[in-house]
């Protein structure tokens, strides 16, 4: 008698078309790096609650990874030999944490790097800057590594350094 009431009010507040919103949120789940994987497990746990028949063990890791990006699944699976045949989700949260945090380190470091560069270009588009050239092969650069050499008294040039001081003195002479 209990079992016809539960079923009887089931099927008069409960829709079809909500149960299929609820599968396909549970689906919709997504990693995001900014907000991390704990915000990404709490949001799938929920939505994996709201189910009508929550799903077992293994298939909810099978959906947590992939929600995952590729690189991030790629990683888990290269450096912690991470997968969800063979890991629990505890043992998936805190290799996504270390790569997390590598990941930050590495953008942080990046960013350091770009603010200590002085030859880069206020242009986006453009890489560094251009050579000045004194001639038609020759640049800057090549012309003081060529006066350094000469300065330090090195006599053994190789066929192409030979061929560029050549082009050096006809730049020269012109």
């Amino acid at each position: 008698m209990f079992l016809k009431v539960i079923r009887h009010l089931f099927r008069a507040f409960i829709d079809e078309s909500a149960l299929q919103l609820a599968v396909q949120s549970y689906y919709r789940v997504k990693y995001s790096e900014d907000k991390g994987v704990y915000s990404y497990i709490r949001e799938l746990k929920k939505k994996a609650n709201r189910l009508t028949s929550k799903p077992d063990e293994f298939t909810f890791r099978e959906r947590f990874i992939d929600g995952l990006p590729d690189r991030v699944v790629d990683k888990m699976n290269d450096r912690y030999d991470i997968t969800a045949e063979s890991s629990t989700i505890d043992q998936m949260i805190a290799a996504i944490r270390r790569i997390e945090k590598s990941s930050v380190y590495c953008k942080r470091v990046r960013e350091r790097r770009r603010a200590h560069r002085p030859s880069e270009s206020p242009n986006p588009g453009h890489r560094g800057r251009k050579e000045e050239t004194l001639g038609a092969r020759v640049s800057r650069n090549e012309w003081e590594h060529f006066r350094n050499i000469s300065r330090s008294g090195s006599i053994l040039l190789h066929c192409n350094q030979q061929t560029h001081l050549w082009n050096i003195w006809n730049v020269l002479l012109r």
